[in-house]
């Protein structure tokens, strides 16, 4: 029947009032319940709408239950608690009872760079940003050769192999410059007649590079790479001529370009042992050199870092001279061609010491009634000089016959 505008509905569990309701008869829970849904409704389409949501800011597991252990799917109260930070721009308070339920993502830790080698350093053609601290010249003055009264020599202290120890100096070498000489020496150098590295760019005959040493003032043997397979080492405005230290070579590099390797002629100095770099104003013929020297930098090669300008070079890297490898070889020579009859040993043997004192010989000893002795020193390199420097020796009139020991021994 009509009452009111209303009707009534007749069921089992009693009579319930039906209100028109957008063109339909609803009961009043039936009208509350779909105000309900509508507002849920709204609510959702305007979060998806909001571009403060941050996805991101929650972890990608809570999202995806498939990804999750069956233990750690959310339940339904993480998911309101998820649609309520998302209304309110994602951000939760501080008394928000399930702020705790979202596990916040953990910092990632950014890992060490881990220290680059010596070949990885200088084939990469980066110019280094040479450290103050390490620069043992230079800096806020220059040097210029062709200017200069006297040559330039730099002690480089404490050589470290384990660290990769390495000179570095920055130069400007213009293109009128026709030659340019560096010398790497042992401490006790003896006034230049000791070279370990003779390091000589010409541009003579097409130009080369000229690499050689020196012992006991004599030169070794000469070394020549054309100047079109090296980088180019004139004309330079500004440039880092490197020289790394390793157990069996001199590594050779010009801007981050290792382009040569020089094998040890003697026995690589000791670890913790002093370098001279020696710059000379002239050659040995009087013809004086052209370049400015502005740095010198000595120090393990991983303190440097790239400078930020990078050069190119596709040339291959040289060896020369593969180092002489003392493995085996004996620190004791044979001397032969002494008297046989020999009253007094003692005499005879602090002789043969007083012959090679140059070479620092450890003991000497007289096979009695033979005419041989044994000579010992520090290492094989210390021995193979001291035949060199005295092959032509004499010893009371008689010519010496010297050579590596073969198993004997001078204790």
């Amino acid at each position: 029947g009509e009452g009111g505008g209303g009707h009534l509905l007749t069921t089992m569990t009693g009579t319930v009032d039906l209100v028109p309701h957008k063109g339909s008869l609803l009961s009043t829970d039936e009208i509350e319940l779909l105000a309900l849904f509508e507002k849920l409704r709204t609510k959702t389409s305007a979060v998806l709408r909001k571009p403060k949501v941050h996805v991101a800011s929650v972890p990608r597991n809570i999202y995806d239950p498939q990804r999750q252990p069956k233990a750690l799917r959310p339940t339904t109260g993480d998911v309101a608690s998820m649609l309520s930070v998302a209304s309110s721009g994602g951000k939760r308070g501080p008394s928000d009872p399930e702020s705790a339920s979202v596990p916040k993502r953990a910092r990632t830790k950014k890992m060490p760079r881990p220290n680059r080698s010596a070949s990885d350093i200088l084939s990469r053609g980066e110019v280094l940003q040479l450290t103050a601290e390490r620069v043992v010249w230079g800096g806020t003055c220059s040097w210029t050769s062709n200017t200069a009264s006297d040559p330039l020599q730099v002690l480089l202290q404490g050589l470290s192999y384990s660290k990769d120890f390495a000179l570095v100096i920055q130069a400007q070498i213009p293109d009128v410059s026709q030659k340019y000489a560096i010398n790497l020496c042992p401490k006790d150098h003896r006034g230049g007649s000791e070279i370990m590295l003779h390091f000589n760019p010409r541009t003579e005959r097409g130009g080369c590079l000229v690499l050689n040493d020196k012992r006991d003032n004599d030169w070794g043997r000469t070394i020549r790479i054309p100047a079109m397979e090296c980088p180019p080492l004139f004309g330079r405005e500004e440039c880092q001529l490197t020289f790394h230290f390793g157990a069996r070579h001199i590594n050779l590099a010009i801007d981050g370009h290792l382009y040569c390797r020089f094998g040890y002629r003697s026995e690589p100095p000791a670890e913790g042992s002093d370098i001279i770099l020696q710059l000379p104003t002239a050659d040995d013929y009087g013809s004086p050199q052209m370049w400015t020297v502005k740095t010198v930098w000595w120090g393990p090669l991983s303190d440097l870092a790239p400078a930020g300008r990078r050069t190119k070079w596709n040339g291959t890297i040289k060896t020369c001279d593969p180092p002489t490898s003392f493995l085996g070889q004996s620190s004791d020579i044979f001397v032969g061609g002494l008297p046989r009859d020999v009253a007094d040993l003692r005499k005879l043997e602090s002789a043969l010491l007083e012959l090679f004192a140059d070479m620092r010989p450890k003991h000497a000893r007289v096979v009695p009634g033979k005419g041989i002795a044994f000579v010992s020193f520090e290492s094989p390199a210390a021995a193979q000089g001291a035949m060199d420097r005295h092959k032509n020796a004499e010893l009371e009139g008689r010519r010496l016959i010297l050579n590596f020991s073969r198993g004997s021994s001078a204790t």
